[in-house]
């Protein structure tokens, strides 16, 4: 029996035990399984950033967004009400600077995960960022802008080379 994984030794040891006492075994058997599987969802944010050329990153993140824009953070709320999953998010009130897809006010908030679980972007509030947003329903019961790291949302410092390749872009409204 050397072979056989440690538990199964115990469990089949036991077949020859009183039966009170392999109840007691199994009960903590089962109690141990039941406590590393758990009973809470968990959720994980898997992001397949796509390769190419990036003009054609570009251009392909541009055709999915709903609203591309850069803006400074004004002030980031996070959700005190966070209960499901939809709830789990931070909104992020910005000053919209530059827009070139969508129609956006002078200043907009959007959302975005509260956990690295969720697709969180770590946005700072003084910050300036190249935000690729999109409607969706991942943080509200009703369509709102939203991003996360699957997006090619980035410090406007890094996204500069994106800029080249976005085309002309217009002020805020």
């Amino acid at each position: 029996m050397a072979s056989l994984p440690e538990f199964v030794r115990i469990l089949i040891h036991e077949a020859h035990e009183p039966p009170m006492l392999r109840k007691t075994t199994f009960s903590f058997f089962m109690i141990a399984i039941l406590t590393l599987i758990g009973t809470e969802q968990a959720y994980a944010c898997s992001c397949l950033m796509p390769e190419g050329p990036i003009s054609k990153l570009v251009g392909e993140a541009k055709q999915s967004s709903h609203s591309i824009f850069s803006g400074k953070v004004v002030k980031i709320t996070e959700n005190p009400d966070a209960q499901k999953f939809q709830d789990q998010y931070i909104s992020v009130e910005l000053r919209v600077i530059d827009i070139w897809k969508g129609t956006l006010g002078k200043t907009v908030t959007i959302r975005t995960g509260s956990h690295d679980g969720n697709c969180r972007f770590p946005f700072k509030v003084n910050q300036t960022y190249l935000i690729y947003a999109e409607n969706s329903t991942m943080y509200s019961p009703t369509e709102m802008l939203s991003t996360g790291i699957c997006s090619r949302t980035t410090l406007y410092a890094k996204g500069k080379q994106d800029i080249r390749y976005l085309g002309k872009s217009k002020k805020p409204a």
